[in-house]
């Protein structure tokens, strides 16, 4: 359907809402354009992604309305009544800096709201609408910006922030997740030479900041680097919960701003005295109550022991197996994820013993003294709650998915007690009528000549968006009656006024495969109008991974799936296949014949050649070696390949292993580029901390020339701009992935990550041996590190980026897709700002 664009103005109060906009054309893919846009604008940039994956949820004291703060999905603030929301994302939302949203605190003067997320504190003015985001100079964007605030003293250079509280005078306190630097304490002769770190910081009203750092040679902050929560007691005391790592000894760290002391409560042991301690201090949240006849009552969920009480200096303890004391009929567990209170009840949420699923959500009433256990057995959607806000009458649970599933997560649960039975209502999900992607780890992405969206995932199938009217769509095995062979997406391709879907092998039932093969789209129409499942004589494999479509018109397919990759029985692949949609032939090749390597991760198509990205397999001798890797190129039926050093290729090879080459994309100069890591040393030690490099073969000097990334990762994805640059894409994998059960209150493994120094993202450049730019979310609008796909839209020159946790972006040049930045207003009044907006217009 045609349609023409209206330039308008629209009068916004308050915060800015996220409506999208078609921007203007620009020239198509040609020559290298001499205006090329700047990708470091974060004004160029615009981000989809779904806010359904909760880390922490809050109630606005003032209004009712309820603040979720979202794994890779920014902010969300839903009025519950209408179940409306907005949805406020990096970098569509000016003063935010990440889309990981840790936790959300309210200045009870005025109900201004606090944000600790992956990349800064933020402010959000409740009477202006303005956000705002902190930051040390280390941290600070290079260009600059009215909405993030430079703090050059008393603000720690810390990236992270996990926990927020604000006390009654509007002091802010914050605490980071981890400690940069591991300390020696075993080592006494060390201590004064290291650095302080971690701890929390502290903001007084009138916006003077203070650090607190942990040291275990002072005695001036607490006495864990990490934290995992805060709590303001009435009496004006901060109480620091420190979560899974580090000094288990020492459960809880008090402040008292009326004296300046630091003190710390320590833990008993797993079988002291609970009238004395909690039996652990693996303290992962903290709720306070006012107590009917005066006082209060601070209450601790743990990961190994159940819940603690203490109140007037004496402790109680509740656990379901007797971890913590005898056991509470009614606690849905000893691994306690989150806890939250309200003047009727006590509200907890528990994880399965392997903390990789969840066990529900408990209830105490605090009149009658009991739990009551509330699972997917009295109808709770999922037993995975990672947040909960608890109101008089009810709470509401954040909820995530499993680890094992990538399935876009399914929102906020609002459930009611009225006194009886559990009232659970639908949940509050953002993925309603297309507004939201369904899903936000991308594995592959595509545009067709019409100027739509074709985005495959990790576990939520296919997703189209089409300009036209700005809406998300979705194609799974269920919505498709099993046509889609699989919901796990590895590669989409567009053919003429098809587009062909691979769907990789995701689980197993009884010893079989289950799904996994290709699907063809009418993308008119959008029905599937073919099905191929691996069968004698056909498609070999049922984990095809990559695709391209030659110049003859067959379908090439490669199969295998890699570690960070889709699909399961990684480097098992089968070789690569090619497919006449018109007669229904076949053509294969595997190491027997030719292919270098078995496992193909990616493929380009060139006028006379299609070039495969291969990684190794498991041979079939006894030995069962992995073998081969390289890259790959059919041309005249003859196929070709480079190993790791032949005429100049770079990447890894260790033993019989030659290499492992994840992407590949054709220039229009006729070269090619291929995408891989280095380590130098075993690949064990370092994994995924590699060296992400990329190589250009030249066709002049039939010869590899390439640069280096040093622990970035691997390259997973090539672009070629209409300015003439090359983007490319780097990840880790899934190592990034944020859960409640492996992050900032659980056990991820933080010796990675302070090591993970590099910044990944993008690289940007025209020449192998050129200067490379770097974007990231600090210099640009790109939402993640994690880059899984990029596209480049032929018939405007937008740059499309998938990413493996935050959803999608674009970089559309000199037009964006949202509202423009208008500047921070003078005395930052925000009552009547006017915004210029590109909203498409359908013509009938």
């Amino acid at each position: 359907m045609p349609f023409r664009r209206h330039h308008v103005l629209i009068a916004l109060t308050g915060s800015i809402a996220l409506g999208l906009a078609a921007p203007a054309a620009q020239p198509a893919i040609g020559a290298p354009r001499a205006d090329a846009p700047d990708p470091h604008a974060r004004a160029g940039w615009w981000a989809f992604a779904r806010g359904d994956e909760a880390l922490s949820v809050a109630i606005d004291p003032l209004d009712g309305r309820l603040w979720e703060g979202t794994e890779g999905g920014g902010v969300v603030v839903w009025d519950t009544t209408g179940r409306t929301f907005q949805q406020h994302l990096f970098p569509n939302q000016p003063g935010l800096r990440s889309n990981t949203v840790y936790d959300i605190a309210f200045d009870p003067r005025n109900g201004d709201a606090w944000l600790a997320t992956a990349n800064g504190l933020t402010h959000v003015a409740r009477a202006t609408g303005w956000w705002t985001a902190y930051t040390p100079p280390s941290l600070a964007p290079s260009t600059p910006s009215a909405e993030v605030e430079i703090v050059p003293d008393g603000l720690p250079p810390f990236r992270v922030w996990s926990a927020v509280a604000v006390a009654p005078d509007g002091t802010l306190w914050a605490g980071v997740p981890e400690a940069d630097r591991a300390l020696d304490v075993s080592d006494a002769s060390t201590l004064k030479t290291l650095s302080p770190d971690g701890g929390v910081v502290r903001r007084t009203p009138d916006g003077r900041w203070t650090w607190f750092p942990f040291h275990p040679d002072l005695e001036a902050g607490p006495r864990r680097s990490t934290v995992a929560d805060l709590a303001v007691l009435g009496d004006g005391r901060i109480v620091i919960a420190h979560g899974r790592r580090g000094n288990t000894d020492v459960a809880l760290t008090l402040y008292d701003p009326r004296t300046d002391r630091w003190s710390a409560i320590e833990s008993v042991g797993p079988v002291g005295d609970v009238a004395k301690g909690p039996r652990t201090g693996q303290v992962m949240q903290l709720a306070v109550t006012p107590e009917p006849g005066g006082g209060e009552s601070l209450w601790l969920a743990t990961w190994s022991r159940g819940v603690y009480r203490w109140r007037d200096g004496r402790w109680s303890a509740f656990g379901r197996d007797g971890g913590a004391a005898e056991p509470s009929a009614g606690l849905c567990g000893d691994q306690v994820w989150a806890i939250a209170a309200a003047p009727d009840a006590v509200w907890v949420s528990c994880a399965a013993r392997s903390g990789e699923d969840g066990a529900g959500v408990s209830r105490y009433d605090r009149v009658a003294d009991a739990w009551r256990s509330i699972g997917t057995a009295d109808g709770l959607p999922t037993g995975i709650v990672t947040a909960i806000a608890a109101r008089p009458g009810g709470a509401f649970l954040g909820t995530d998915e499993p680890t094992t599933r990538h399935t876009g997560g399914i929102g906020v649960v609002p459930l009611r007690t009225d006194g009886g039975a559990p009232i659970i209502d639908a949940p509050l999900s953002t993925a309603v009528d297309g507004r939201t992607p369904a899903a936000n780890e991308t594995t592959a992405i595509v545009t067709d000549p019409q100027g739509r969206l074709w985005v495959g995932t990790r576990g939520a199938g296919l997703l189209g968006w089409d300009p036209r009217d700005g809406r998300w769509r979705q194609w799974t095995t269920a919505s498709t009656g099993g046509a889609l062979p699989g919901d796990a997406v590895g590669a989409v391709a567009v053919r003429g006024d098809h587009l062909w879907i691979a769907s990789t092998r995701t689980r197993q039932g009884d010893g079989e495969d289950v799904d996994g093969g290709l699907a063809e789209l009418d993308r008119a129409t959008g029905a599937i109008v073919r099905t191929l499942r691996p069968a004698p004589g056909g498609l070999p494999s049922g984990q095809p991974s990559s695709l391209a479509v030659a110049a003859d018109g067959r379908l090439f397919i490669g199969l295998g799936s890699a570690s960070g990759g889709v699909g399961v029985d990684v480097h098992q692949g089968e070789g690569l296949a090619a497919f006449d949609p018109e007669s229904n032939t076949w053509t294969i090749w595997d190491h027997s014949n030719g292919l270098g390597g078995d496992t193909v991760l990616g493929l380009a198509a060139t006028p006379d050649a299609v070039w495969a990205a291969l990684s190794y397999a498991t041979d079939h001798s006894a030995a069962a070696k992995r073998v081969g890797g390289g890259v790959g190129a059919l041309e005249a039926a003859q196929w070709r390949t480079w190993r790791t050093d032949d005429f100049g290729l770079n990447g890894f090879r260790e033993e019989s292993i030659t290499g492992d080459v994840r992407a590949i994309a054709a220039g229009a100069d006729g070269s090619v580029w291929a995408g891989t890591y280095r380590v130098d040393g075993k690949v064990v030690g370092h994994w995924p901390l590699v060296d992400a490099t990329v190589n250009r073969y030249d066709p002049l000097s039939r010869a590899w020339r390439s640069a280096t990334f040093p622990g970035d990762g691997w390259v997973a994805a090539i672009a070629h701009d209409s300015a003439g640059r090359v983007w490319l894409g780097t990840t880790r994998g899934l190592s990034g992935e944020f859960w409640r059960a492996d992050e900032v209150r659980g056990d991820r493994d933080a010796t990675m990550d302070k090591h993970d120094l590099a910044e990944g993202g993008i690289w940007l450049g025209r020449r192998i041996d050129g200067a490379w730019e770097r974007l990231t979310g600090d210099d640009s609008g790109l939402p993640s590190r994690s880059v899984a796909a990029l596209a480049v839209d032929e018939s405007n020159g937008h740059v499309w980026v998938g990413t493996s946790d935050a959803g999608v972006a674009v970089f559309a040049g000199e037009e964006p897709y949202g509202p423009t930045d208008p500047g921070r207003p003078i005395g930052r009044d925000r009552s009547r700002l006017t915004y210029h907006v590109w909203l498409p217009a359908v013509q009938r």
